[in-house]
C-alpha cells in the first residue's frame, strides 16, 4: 500500500522514490500524487514538521530525555521519582494536592498540571482496587430506579419551595443529579469529578460502604457529598438506621443554593440569581432542616405527631456538625410542623434576607 501522511495542516504528502544518480534509491516528498510511491519510510528515517508545516524526510535524530525518564532521577529536591512518589503518598493519606502539579517532570506548565494529576489519579484507582479486592459489594436494590426513587423523596420539598412553574424543571434536575456510589459509578467518577480533593473523598465513601480501612488516618465517614448539581451518595444510604436520616434530600437541598437558574433554563429574575437565596452561614442548617422535616412528614399523620418527632429529633438525632447550632434548628424545625408550609418557613429563617415571616393561619 503507498505510504502516505496527513500532518496538522491537512494536506496529504506523498513519499516519491526512484533511482539516484551515481546508483541506489531517493526518496522525496511530495503532495503531487502522480510518480512512484514508496510502501514504507526507509529505516532509520521519519517525517518531520517544523512550525512552518513544511513536511521533509529527515534522519531520526538520537531520542533526548524524556518526561518519563526523570522518574528514574532520585535527588531529593529534584523533579525525580522521589519527589513524585512523596506527593502520591501525600494525597492518599490527606486528600490534598498541588494544583500546580510542581512534583510532575513536565517540559511546560500544561504537561506538569496534566501528568501530576493523571499520575494521583491512577494511584488513587490503584489503592482503591487494592482494598476492595475480595470484598462483597454492597448493591442497590433489586429492580431499583434511581430517578423515580429520588423523585419520590424530593417532590414535597420542591412542591413545598418552587411556584408551580418552576417545579417540573428544578424536580428534573434533581433526579438526574443524584449518582450512587455502586463500584462501576466510583472508578469512572474518581477519573472525571473535576476535583482531586472530591475524588479522595468519593473514594473514602466507597471503600466506607465495603467496610475496609479508609484512606488517610483522620478521614471521617460520609454518606453524601455534593458538587455543585451533582450529588454522590454512598450505598450506606440504603442501610441507615437513623429513622430521621435521609441523604438524598439532604444533597439535594444543598443544590438550590449551588445551582443558577440561568444553568438550568429558567427564566432570569431580578432579585434572584440561584435557585434559592440561601444565606451561606445557613446553608448546613437548611440542609438538615430540610432532611429532619423530610422524615417527620413521612412519619406522622397529623400535627400532634409532627410535635412527637421533632421532640425524639431533639432526644437522639441532632447533628454534630459545628456549623450547625443546634438551638436554631430545632426552632426552625419547631416552627415549620406548626405551619401550613413548613417548607416555606425553613426558607425564611434560613434565607440570606431572613425577612419576618408572617403569622400563618393554620
Amino acid at each position: 500500500m503507498p505510504f502516505t501522511s496527513t500532518p496538522r495542516r491537512g494536506k496529504t504528502y506523498y513519499l516519491h522514490t526512484g533511482p539516484k544518480r551515481g546508483g541506489g534509491i531517493q526518496h522525496d516528498v511530495s503532495t503531487d500524487p502522480k510518480g512512484p510511491i514508496a510502501d514504507a519510510l526507509p529505516e532509520g528515517f521519519e517525517l518531520y514538521e517544523p512550525p512552518n508545516g513544511q513536511v521533509y524526510l529527515r534522519k531520526k535524530e538520537p531520542a533526548r530525555i524524556q518526561p518519563a525518564e526523570l522518574y528514574t532521577q532520585r535527588e531529593p529536591n529534584g523533579p525525580g521519582a522521589l519527589a513524585m512518589e512523596r506527593e502520591v503518598a501525600r494525597y492518599l493519606a490527606t486528600g490534598q494536592s498541588d494544583p500546580l502539579g510542581r512534583a510532575f517532570p513536565g517540559r511546560h506548565a500544561l504537561e506538569c498540571i496534566t501528568g501530576y494529576e493523571h499520575r494521583l489519579r491512577k494511584a488513587l484507582i490503584n489503592e482503591v482496587r487494592r482494598r476492595e479486592d475480595g470484598c462483597q459489594h454492597q448493591q442497590v436494590p433489586r429492580a431499583f430506579n434511581s430517578a423515580a426513587w429520588v423523585r419520590r423523596k424530593v417532590e414535597p420539598m420542591i412542591t413545598g419551595l418552587f411556584p408551580k412553574a418552576e417545579r417540573a424543571v428544578v424536580l428534573g434536575v434533581a433526579e438526574r443529579s443524584i449518582i450512587f456510589l455502586t463500584r462501576e459509578a466510583t472508578h469512572r467518577i474518581i477519573r472525571e469529578i473535576p476535583s482531586l480533593e472530591s475524588a479522595w473523598t468519593i473514594a473514602n465513601m466507597y471503600l466506607d460502604s465495603l467496610r475496609v480501612h479508609m484512606l488517610g488516618d483522620g478521614a471521617r465517614p460520609i454518606v453524601g457529598l455534593s458538587e455543585e448539581i451533582k450529588c454522590y451518595v454512598s450505598l450506606e444510604y440504603f442501610v441507615e438506621k437513623d429513622s430521621f436520616a435521609d441523604c438524598v434530600v439532604h444533597e439535594v437541598a444543598h443544590i438550590f443554593h449551588n445551582c443558577k437558574r440561568a444553568t438550568i433554563g429558567l427564566p432570569p429574575h431580578r432579585s434572584k440569581e440561584w435557585l434559592l437565596d440561601i444565606a451561606f452561614t445557613e446553608r448546613e442548617t437548611f440542609a438538615y432542616a430540610c432532611e429532619a422535616y423530610s422524615r417527620i412528614l413521612e412519619q406522622s399523620h397529623g400535627r400532634a405527631d409532627r410535635n412527637l418527632l421533632v421532640a425524639r429529633y431533639a432526644r437522639g438525632s441532632m447533628p454534630t456538625n459545628d456549623q450547625v447550632e443546634r438551638t436554631e434548628l430545632m426552632e426552625i424545625l419547631a416552627e415549620a410542623v406548626e405551619a401550613r408550609n413548613g417548607w416555606k418557613r425553613i426558607l425564611a429563617r434560613c434565607s440570606r434576607r431572613n425577612p419576618t415571616p408572617k403569622p400563618e393561619m393554620t
